[in-house]
């Protein structure tokens, strides 16, 4: 069964010998851009609204040059390995994720450079999604007489997956939205409401807060915060290559019913929004504030008291947000399973049942096909993997 591809399947290396994304014997082109690939994800979370790029420089079987793009204002990875090259790169062979721009932004084209450094071929994993590049890059470096190719199968597929949160935002105008969701055997996510409940094992812990590094921003709701307390940093990246930052972290309490005492507004390197409805009171939104976090008004679900969550990602969207990682409690869990407003959903189900007087999706909703399959385990749209005692599967959701 074909798996799916997450721009964070990265996420999974390293911690079961039998995560490998791809088994496959790979072309030597297709090993130079795992390597660029490898690299472009040294900028997840910090690049956005740019795309995270990765670029090798070869020749003759050694590598003159590598970089990756590290944030957006800086230079692009095309940049970074010609600079990182101790001597001339004339006649090598580029290997970039993503194809070379070919329009002046924040920094010259990189179509450019490559041309200038007479580089005889360019190996690109993918074309740029965006409008003002979209194979114009390609062309530009055709025709100045460079050998150009653009690579196929699961390496393309990584490729592709990676820029899913840029591409997520030039056309739909809202970020890639990661949903994690723990259940026990029998389908519940607490002991009883209200309860804070441990369901999985260090692992899949582990696997959450790469999830959380590899993230823009972390999305949960004020009930989450009420029960659980919880801080939502990254703390456990164990065996982790990749650099990280706090990710933002955003919290939806559309009545600011929050005290501001609660240790997620505690931590330090990390900024924290709190969306609430335009009509909250102001003098919550103030006690907020004095403790560091900023408050963002949203317009309310037509006819209810809820966020209305298109308006909500299309304003983090504004916001160079791209990627969200939500962990939801049952009442947030519902609204993106109803609305299908969520791209993938990294489901991890424990080796223990929680009982009768536990907490469980509703079961109205279960009769969507698609959240109904979920639940019934292995075999249906996903691979399962086992990370300790956990099983894990990622699955597509509205893509």
């Amino acid at each position: 069964m074909q798996d799916w591809i997450s721009p964070f399947h990265h996420v999974l290396e390293g911690l079961d010998a039998s995560l490998s994304l791809n088994q496959e014997a790979l072309t030597e082109d297709e090993q130079w851009m795992g390597e660029a690939l490898k690299l472009a994800r040294h900028g997840l979370g910090f690049t956005a609204p740019n795309p995270p790029v990765g670029c090798v420089i070869v020749s003759k079987g050694q590598v003159l040059g590598k970089g990756y793009h590290r944030a957006a204002g800086q230079p692009h990875a095309e940049v970074e390995a010609v600079r990182d090259a101790a001597n001339a790169v004339e006649g090598a062979t580029a290997y970039v994720t993503l194809e070379p721009c070919n329009h002046q932004g924040k920094t010259p084209p990189c179509t450019y450079l490559l041309i200038e450094k007479k580089i005889a071929r360019v190996v690109v994993g993918t074309v740029d999604p965006n409008p003002r590049v979209n194979g114009a890059g390609l062309q530009r470096l055709r025709s100045a007489g460079i050998s150009v190719e653009v690579l196929g199968g699961s390496i393309a597929q990584q490729a592709a997956a990676l820029i899913a949160p840029f591409r997520e935002a030039i056309f739909y105008q809202k970020p890639w939205i990661t949903m994690k969701l723990a259940v026990s055997s029998d389908g519940a996510i607490a002991a009883e409401p209200g309860v804070r409940t441990a369901i999985t094992g260090a692992g899949s812990l582990a696997m959450v807060h790469r999830l959380r590094a590899a993230s823009d921003a972390v999305l949960v709701g004020a009930n989450t915060v009420r029960i659980d307390d919880p801080l939502l940093n990254v703390r456990d990246v164990r065996e982790w290559d990749y650099p990280f930052q706090q990710p933002l972290k955003i919290i939806l309490d559309p009545q600011l019913s929050l005290s501001g005492r609660e240790r997620v507004f505690s931590t330090e390197n990390s900024k924290v929004w709190v969306c609430h409805l335009p009509d909250a009171s102001n003098e919550q939104k103030k006690t907020l504030e004095n403790v560091g976090a900023q408050c963002l008004p949203i317009a309310a679900q037509r006819d209810t008291r809820r966020l209305d969550l298109k308006s909500l990602f299309s304003a983090l969207a504004k916001r160079d947000i791209h990627s969200v990682l939500v962990e939801p409690g049952k009442a947030l869990f519902e609204a993106l399973a109803r609305e299908n407003t969520f791209n993938e959903l990294f489901w991890f189900v424990g080796p223990d049942a929680l009982g009768k007087n536990s907490v469980a999706p509703d079961s109205d909703l279960l009769q969507n096909p698609k959240v109904r399959s979920w639940l019934k385990a292995p075999g249906f749209g996903a691979v399962w993997r086992h990370i300790g005692e956990d099983a894990l599967a990622i699955f597509p959701g509205n893509t």
